[in-house]
């Protein structure tokens, strides 16, 4: 007979033992030397190497954003400087062809939802353990569920509900470490092993069937093509020459990249200082890169997920 795989434990699984990357780990407190001397090198000493005020440090802090505000303004009058081509530029063109894969990218996504929901609840992923109140806990694993495992009956124990292939293979390998070593002993678990095995690969099988049912493998491949095609068309625009719109659609590129779907001009400052360049450039973009640009600047309390050139 096969039982339930289950693991005992003293407690409740917590984050730092479910999720091993969120365990910190603090180094012993080390000593800090004392400088005798001002390091006549560093900004703030050389400021004034007995003494600083507040009034030497905030003047600092207003040359340091001088300069930046200068650096800004230079790249972009250098672009306001270029004539405007009569029609929409090579990396204008190559944008409205990114646009084309964004469209549909987004479109899978939305239909990748559908069909998640579409699948029934032990195809999905979800928590690894099963706990004695008959709750699942633990790590979010891809895994199918099998519904035969029933919760234990200590508080300190929980059940491993979705099983992998590996962690059979190292179940037998721990069991092999433990009992006696004897051929009998080890056909037997080496049996029991196989059994378990053949009811995993079971389940996986019919996972994979109801995924294919629903369309989601077929999605997720129609969705990395398009998704390496952007990326192409994207490296191709910016290894360009830097013209206006090349400099708009780094920007652009730059706040999909670090700023969060739902966030807003108003409360991100990326999104806010974003502002400034592009409405220095827009004067002189073409095509479709002009529209987006337009359309972000004219839309600041809009959230990034609701820019027409974001990847949703």
């Amino acid at each position: 007979m096969v039982t339930n795989f289950q693991t005992t434990t003293e407690a409740k699984p917590s984050a730092s033992s479910e999720f091993g990357f969120l365990t910190r780990h603090t180094d012993a407190a080390q000593p800090i030397a004392k400088r005798s001397e001002p390091n006549l090198n560093h900004p703030v000493e050389a400021a004034g190497a007995t003494k600083i005020n507040r009034r030497s440090i905030m003047n600092m802090m207003v040359s340091a954003a001088a300069l930046t505000a200068t650096s800004v303004v230079n790249d972009t009058a250098t672009a306001q400087a270029t004539p405007v081509a009569a029609g929409p530029s090579e990396a204008a063109i190559l944008w409205a062809q990114r646009q084309n894969y964004v469209i549909e990218n987004n479109a899978l996504g939305v239909a990748y939802l559908a069909a998640l929901d579409q699948l029934p609840a032990w195809a999905k992923s979800g928590p690894r353990l099963l706990a004695h109140d008959g709750t699942y806990c633990g790590r979010d694993v891809g895994w199918p569920l099998d519904v035969d495992v029933t919760p234990p009956e200590h508080q300190s124990v929980y059940r491993v509900c979705r099983l992998s292939t590996y962690e059979v293979k190292e179940r037998f390998d721990f069991e092999m470490s433990v009992f006696p070593n004897s051929p009998a002993v080890r056909a037997i678990h080496r049996a029991n092993m196989r059994a378990m095995l053949r009811k995993v690969i079971a389940r996986i099988r019919a996972q994979k069937a109801e995924r294919a049912r629903v369309g989601l493998d077929e999605n997720e491949r129609r969705s990395l093509e398009l998704s390496k095609a952007q990326w192409r068309v994207e490296e191709a625009i910016q290894t360009g020459r830097q013209t206006p719109d090349v400099k708009a659609v780094g920007i652009m590129l730059s706040l999909q990249e670090n700023c969060l779907l739902n966030s807003s001009a108003e409360d991100d400052s990326e999104m806010a200082l974003a502002c400034i360049p592009l409405e220095m450039l827009l004067p002189q973009l073409t095509g479709l890169i002009r529209e987006h640009a337009a359309f972000y600047l004219e839309n600041r309390t809009a959230r990034l997920r609701d820019m027409p050139f974001a990847t949703t």
